[in-house]
């Protein structure tokens, strides 16, 4: 492991980007990653009925996938914002963040104030994020609850 990859002082933050009612893009939620000028960033398409399925399910399998679509960096100013998005594509709102270490090309831990999780991105026929269901519970948690996606 080089020393990049040892660093753990980096910060990530997930966000629920909600749009529009109308808009042309789905509700999804952003994950991004902190770099040296920017964020590296990916849209994740889970919809509620999932979240509600992993944080109700003691029995759900122990790891979760779900589609990722790899967007372009994002200005760090995401880090810590809340609130509507500029050019009318809606508003976020911060649902989990942390510090996070990169482990090798694909994988990550992430570690939040109430734990620590091991993500990977697996790119088969398409781009999935696979993560424990701790994390999937810990996104829904971040959600106000009355949310509606």
């Amino acid at each position: 492991m080089d020393n990049e990859s040892e660093k753990s002082d980096r910060k990530f933050v997930v966000l629920y980007h909600r749009f529009s009612p109308g808009h042309e893009r789905m509700d999804h939620f952003d994950l991004m990653f902190e770099g040296p000028d920017s964020l590296m960033t990916w849209a994740v398409n889970v919809i509620e009925s999932e979240l509600l399925d992993v944080a109700a399910n003691d029995e759900w399998a122990e790891r979760k996938s779900a589609k990722c679509v790899r967007l372009s960096n994002h200005r760090k100013f995401y880090l810590d914002y809340e609130g509507p998005v500029s050019n009318d594509r809606g508003s976020v709102k911060q649902v989990l963040s942390g510090q996070y270490r990169k482990t090798d090309d694909q994988s990550f831990l992430l570690e939040s104030a109430d734990s620590n999780f091991e993500i990977e991105f697996v790119d088969s026929v398409e781009l999935s994020l696979v993560a424990p269901v701790l994390f999937w519970q810990a996104i829904r948690a971040g959600l106000d609850p009355d949310s509606k996606f």
